[in-house]
């Protein structure tokens, strides 16, 4: 390219009309942008807007604009359950502790087991291996409470 380096893009998704825009590249480095749009009044009127906002200029980095600011949170953080906790507190237990939660424990406690026992030296009258099954996983749900 020459001593302006040229970009020439077609901005239909920004407006939803036929518009072409220009961005140049100074031999300084600053960015120069013009915008033709080829529709009717009321669209000329709503992209006179929006070329505003897509002319580039350089940001002051040792002084840079004040951030917008931070919308209120006026909800209340609560988990909002409908359970009846009558029945007992292994109802909500199960809530977080379902049995896909409890299944990825226990396979993973068994590779761990598996791993342990292949890699170390285990004594004579080391326990035996047992796998974790549905019985042993209750069992787990009720150490916990």
């Amino acid at each position: 390219m020459s001593d302006n380096e040229q970009l020439i893009t077609d901005d239909n998704s920004y407006s939803g009309s036929d518009s072409e825009s220009e961005i140049s590249l100074n031999d300084s480095g600053s960015y120069e942008s013009s915008f033709s749009d080829c529709s009717s009044d009321e669209e000329t009127e709503s992209s006179d807007d929006l070329t505003q906002v897509r002319n580039f200029y350089e940001l002051d980095i040792t002084n840079p604009p004040s951030p917008p600011p931070r919308f209120p949170f006026t909800a209340n953080p609560a988990v909002h359950l409908n359970i009846d906790l009558s029945n007992g507190t292994l109802q909500f237990l199960d809530i977080f502790f379902d049995d896909n939660l409890l299944e990825i424990i226990v396979s993973e406690t068994n590779k761990y087991a598996d791993r342990t026992i292949r890699n170390s030296n285990l004594r004579r009258k080391s326990r035996a291996k047992k796998n974790g099954n549905q019985q042993r996983r209750t069992k787990f749900k009720c150490f916990l409470l």
